[in-house]
């Protein structure tokens, strides 16, 4: 079987993700503007790609670090609790 090319591509993403160890962390991730040229050939293509890592990063980075300083709150909360209450707030099976 032949690997065929990708047809899409992150550009900005932003997630709230719950770890192995039931800890709740964010993830901010973008293609750095300067590989933007070398990915991507068109300049008119070019210039909205950029007008659109640079709207991710000016809203996205304000979020990514609140969410950051509320999960922080929390995860220090409920890891502060005894093991088995621990389970009945994350809702987990173990």
């Amino acid at each position: 079987m032949s690997r065929s090319k990708k047809k899409e591509a992150n550009l900005v993403s932003f997630k709230v993700l719950l770890t192995r160890d039931n800890r709740l962390v964010t993830e901010f991730s973008m293609l750095p503007e300067s590989e933007v040229d070398n990915l991507f050939k068109n300049n008119t293509e070019n210039q909205i790609i950029k007008s659109i890592l640079q709207l991710g990063k000016s809203k996205l980075s304000n979020l990514h670090n609140l969410f950051e300083s509320e999960l922080s709150v929390l995860n220090d909360w409920v890891f502060k609790q005894p093991k088995q209450h621990r389970r009945m707030l994350l809702r987990t099976k173990h």
